[in-house]
């Protein structure tokens, strides 16, 4: 253990945490390649940490499940108002009928 490795705490080589991780060595020598792979890197970070946010809140889920549930039940408006119209008119036609046999 050295002065700068905290107690309980391992610090594996370079080398072997890329090994580790899959990595290979491509880190490129060119300070402006290596500033654009840094500003990728900070992009493709900020994209995974907003996925999570979305997928962890809560309020935002249930707020688009109902605006869905609305959609459809929107969508589904029209057929209904169709077979209540068609009930209607079958209710209005059987009326019709029994008063004229009552007739």
């Amino acid at each position: 253990m050295t002065a700068d490795q905290p107690q309980g705490k391992q610090v594996m080589p370079a080398t072997t945490a890329q090994a580790a991780t899959g990595e290979a060595d491509d880190i490129p020598d060119d300070p402006r390649a290596l500033a654009e792979d840094i500003e990728r890197t900070r992009h493709q970070v900020g994209d995974s940490i907003a996925a999570l946010t979305a997928k962890l809140d809560v309020k935002a889920q249930l707020r688009d499940a109902g605006n869905a549930a609305a959609r459809g039940a929107r969508q589904r408006r029209v057929p209904l108002a169709a077979a209540g119209v068609a009930l209607l008119l079958a209710g209005a036609w059987m009326t019709w009928l029994a008063r004229r046999r009552a007739a």
